[in-house]
């Protein structure tokens, strides 16, 4: 079961602060329509308050949380959520004289409240749910924490699952404006999935086949993203980044990734087989359990090349270069065996007429039942018995 790994706020229990809260971050959004000096005219901060405000940026562990926000209990999100609304709120009201630190603060405090708003979502109908890296049973967690043995990142992954692709926020929907797209990660932690073939989520148990491998897949990302510190995470490579998530999920979509900088990335499928293909190759040379130990190498390192040096290859070149010479073989073997599947029924086939036309045609004599070569019926007279034949009654 899932549900001990679950953890859906419920707004119900939540508190008059968390409402306020919730008012707070409705009268923002009614800002960027009524314009900064109305908002503050409604709200309980003033334009004087936001340089203090904004000073709170200065501390770099609040850059840390709003790049890779880790909270362990409701409360520790909801108190985030008051204050990075407010800032969200002071960076708004002074667009478009940001610098481009405080536009990428700005963004990162769109994600945060467009994620983590713990009031029920009534105009896109989304659902939050906030995943456990540490006790959750996925199959592509579980291979990651449990058979790789890699640290799972402190804190939850933020997954907002969607129903319709024509409702979304404006914040991701150009992400996942393609119909090929139904899955996208966020810097560390934040993740949407569009459910494929239901209209709407009620329990992850009951995830379609391909949603559920979406899901995976992004977890994946979130995991690796979680691990890794911010300035190492270039160290790895798409081909890695995505082939590890459709090793590891079995999903076959075309996904998008985002990065750690937020900026899109996406490739067509045939690329995506591609970068599992690696995987592939590394398992069939290492074995399953050895590249488990070596993924977990590259996390802690922050290094991919570790995964191929036991095949005493030195750079990334020569690696791809060798998957795709043992691409090559493998489709030629897979040539051949269609070959030998097609050509054994057809050459039996052909042996079959060859032997019917030089093989002696025999005749049985209707009348003493003998056999014998056709060519010794003289004008048609049996040779046994001289019964005069006509050949509709020969038999083989």
């Amino acid at each position: 079961m899932y549900n001990s790994t679950m953890t859906v706020i419920n707004p119900v229990i939540i508190s008059l602060s968390i409402l306020a809260v919730f008012f707070s971050h409705l009268l923002a959004f009614a800002s960027q329509v009524a314009g900064p000096s109305t908002f503050f005219n409604q709200s309980r901060i003033t334009p004087d308050d936001c340089p203090s405000i904004l000073e709170e940026l200065d501390n770099p562990g609040l850059q840390e949380e709003l790049w890779n926000p880790v909270f362990n209990i409701p409360q520790e999100l909801t108190e985030r959520y008051g204050q990075f609304s407010r800032i969200q709120l002071c960076l708004e009201a002074k667009a478009p004289n940001l610098t481009g630190e405080e536009t990428r603060n700005l963004d990162q405090a769109r994600f945060f409240t467009t994620f983590l708003d713990p009031t029920p979502d009534t105009q896109y109908g989304s659902t939050l749910l906030l995943v456990d890296p540490a006790t959750d049973r996925n199959p592509a967690i579980r291979q990651l924490r449990d058979q790789a043995g890699i640290p799972p990142p402190p804190g939850s992954f933020y997954v907002r699952f969607y129903p319709s692709r024509s409702k979304l926020p404006p914040l991701i929907q150009s992400y996942l404006s393609d119909e090929d797209i139904y899955g996208v990660t966020f810097y560390a932690r934040y993740i949407a999935v569009l459910i494929v073939n239901s209209q709407q989520f009620s329990d992850r148990n009951q995830l379609d086949n391909e949603t559920s491998d979406i899901f995976s897949h992004e977890l994946v990302h979130a995991y690796l993203n979680a691990s890794v510190p911010l300035d190492r995470l270039g160290n790895f490579p798409k081909w890695y980044q995505e082939g590890l998530a459709v090793y590891l999920s079995g999903g076959g979509r075309d996904y998008v990734y985002t990065g750690p900088s937020g900026g899109i990335s996406r490739g067509p499928s045939d690329d995506y087989q591609k970068y599992v293909e690696n995987f592939k190759f590394l398992e069939n040379k290492l074995g399953k359990d050895r590249l488990l130990e070596l993924i977990k190498i590259s996390f802690q390192d922050a290094n991919t090349s570790v995964l191929y040096q036991d095949l005493g290859i030195t750079t990334e070149n020569q690696f791809l270069s060798q998957v795709d010479e043992w691409r090559m073989s493998l489709r030629r073997r897979d040539q051949i065996l269609t070959g030998i599947f097609i050509g054994i029924p057809l050459l039996f086939m052909v042996v079959l007429v060859i032997l019917a036309r030089i093989l002696p045609e025999k005749v049985t004599c209707s009348n003493c039942q003998k056999s014998s070569k056709r060519q010794e019926y003289v004008e048609g007279h049996c040779p046994n018995c001289g019964f005069l034949m006509t050949f509709e009654q020969e038999s083989r």
